[in-house]
């Protein structure tokens, strides 16, 4: 049983996030369960698809591993 005062969001709740952080460069692809159930993401810059937790996305700053690492895509 969760006893964690935080309300958890709705679909819309979290991708008007998503948009309200990066504007349409990043788009929900699956369905967003809770804040640590990964979620597939798309990355319109690059158009590379990509998993990562909800909170990872919103809290911390983690964007699309392909433009962040080694072999990112001029523009990214």
């Amino acid at each position: 049983m969760c006893i964690s005062p935080a309300k958890k969001k709705t679909q819309e709740e979290f991708a008007a996030q998503v948009e309200a952080l990066t504007g349409k460069e990043y788009e929900v692809r699956t369905p967003y369960v809770n804040a640590f159930t990964r979620v597939r993401m798309l990355h319109r810059k690059c158009g590379r698809e990509f998993f990562v937790a909800p909170v990872h996305f919103t809290s911390t700053g983690r964007r699309c591993p392909h433009c962040r690492g080694a072999g990112a895509q001029p523009g990214c």
